[in-house]
């Protein structure tokens, strides 16, 4: 990796880095030209020979950049170190100055703060008119509305709020005043309720007598239809016994074709199941041989392990021989699996 002038001086400039690395886009480049073409179902070797120099490359890019960003760190951390000691000497005289100047701030916010309370106390008020005003009577409510209407809007107390003293006063008038008209809107509907509520009981006991008058019309009715629906019903059922018997022979004569049909599919895929899972099981043969003896090795390697002469050494001991253990019996139950 190469770099530009990098001066130290505290007047002059820095230049940054030059990242000249091996791994750059001209070589990426060149290497996706060279291998474009590669296709592993056609060249097994080309394919894998290819893939070992895309790694290779990888590995380096890296280590390159390890080695470019610990410089890059370690010229940063010189830069903050030098911040840092400005920032130092900017701060014994700022601090002095920012103290004197958030005093004087502060009370004068204070004061403010004090003005505005008292403006807002008074704003709230003339708010708290309408407040409860859903408890109310209608004369509490009517006299509540006249006492708004005599609170004076003082322009030298209420100095820039008095716009806003004079909005909640309008609006505490209109919550008041459409209180009353709910209110006795609500009055008026309770009455007529109670008369509807009365016409509607006269009206249905007239109903009512007519009701029972058409349910007796009805019965009588019903009950001739019953009869002749039933006389219906027995003719209808006699035809469709015979219809019924008639479609159970086409129905046991398809079900024969059909279980046929089934019982030739079956056998025809039960065959080809049974020549795929042989052919797997030829394909697995050479990995469940390498695996029984892979776990014979590691079963070994368990008889092989030393005696130690410490607690803590026995403790790593037989926590490695568990998982030996566990490994062999996963890898003898899965090439059972396998045969």
């Amino acid at each position: 990796m190469t770099e530009t002038s990098n001066p130290t001086d505290e007047n002059s400039t820095v230049d940054l880095p030059l990242i000249e690395w091996d791994i750059n886009k001209a070589a990426i480049e060149e290497v996706a030209e060279e291998l474009k073409d590669i296709d592993a179902y056609k060249d097994l070797d080309a394919a894998k020979a290819g893939k070992k120099k895309l790694v290779k490359m990888r590995t380096t890019l890296s280590d390159a950049h390890k080695e470019t960003k610990a410089e890059a760190l370690a010229f940063g951390r010189k830069v903050d170190a030098k911040k840092n000691e400005y920032l130092v000497l900017i701060k014994e005289i700022e601090d002095p100055i920012s103290e004197q100047l958030d005093e004087i701030k502060n009370a004068a916010a204070v004061k403010e703060e004090a003005r505005i309370a008292k403006i807002m106390s008074h704003i709230e008020r003339i708010q708290a008119f309408a407040l409860d005003r859903h408890s109310l009577t209608i004369a509490e409510l009517e006299e509540r509305l006249e006492t708004l209407r005599t609170v004076e809007i003082e322009v030298e107390v209420l100095e820039e709020y008095a716009e806003d003293a004079q909005l909640a006063k309008e609006e505490a008038d209109l919550k008041l005043r459409l209180a009353i008209d709910r209110e006795k809107t609500e009055q008026k509907e309770r009455t007529e309720k109670k008369e509807l509520e009365r016409k509607n009981a006269e009206l249905q006991a007239e109903l009512e007598e007519s009701r029972k008058a058409n349910e007796e019309r009805n019965r009588k009715a019903i009950e001739y239809r019953a009869e002749q629906e039933h006389k219906q019903r027995e003719e209808q059922a006699e035809q469709q016994r015979a219809l019924d018997d008639q479609q159970a022979e086409i129905d046991k004569q398809n079900k024969e074709r059909e279980d046929a049909e089934q019982a030739e599919h079956d056998r025809v895929a039960k065959e080809e199941a049974d020549a795929e899972a042989q052919k797997l099981k030829d394909l697995q043969a050479p990995d469940v041989d390498k695996l029984s003896k892979y776990a014979d090795a590691i079963d070994h390697l368990i008889g092989l392990k030393p005696v130690m002469g410490s607690t803590a050494g026995n403790a790593v001991i037989l926590q490695a021989v568990s998982v030996m253990i566990e490994v062999v019996y996963d890898i003898r139950k899965s090439t059972e699996e396998m045969k």
